[in-house]
């Protein structure tokens, strides 16, 4: 006769076995996802610092174009 503990404990690892074999899987998919995500995202990230250098040459311009104003023209 079977022990009914052990018949638990099988079905117990069975399940998480399958659990751990589900996990395995939606990491896999999980993985794959990010390998096509980053590609994307040091694009966009490269787009982002370009126009930081834009901004910060177009600031300094305006800054350097106030600067050259002068001041009797201001007031």
């Amino acid at each position: 006769m079977e022990n009914p503990f052990e018949i638990q404990q099988r079905r117990l690892i069975r399940r998480v076995t399958n659990n751990v074999e589900r996990l395995n899987e939606v990491v896999v998919q999980i993985n794959s996802a990010f390998d096509h995500i980053k590609p994307t995202l040091t694009e966009v990230n490269i787009e982002i610092s370009a126009i930081h250098k834009y901004w910060a040459r177009t600031q300094k311009n305006i800054t350097n174009s106030i600067e050259s104003v002068p001041k009797k023209t201001l007031s």
